[in-house]
């Protein structure tokens, strides 16, 4: 099974502190656990849009982005 994570930040949501590839990083180690390899083979990936909100409404080209990726991630989960 393949999981995929999106972390967003927006100052109105989350800490300017965090650091979201770093959370997105530490999510990845814990869904693969014991089990570090599957992280390596692509089952448990993260995706980090810059600039990027909660919603993808910025900047313009976050949705498409995200779209475009995720039809990318499910056709390579098809053909696994």
């Amino acid at each position: 099974m393949r999981e995929g994570w999106l972390a967003a930040r927006v100052r109105r949501y989350v800490s300017p502190n965090m650091d979201a590839r770093e959370l997105a990083s530490r999510l990845v180690r814990a869904s693969t656990g014991d089990r570090p390899e599957e992280s390596a083979e692509g089952s448990v990936e993260a995706m980090h849009i810059e600039g990027a909100n909660h919603n993808l409404s910025a900047p313009p080209e976050a949705e498409r982005t995200f779209v475009t990726a995720v039809g990318e991630w499910l056709a390579q989960s098809v053909e696994a």
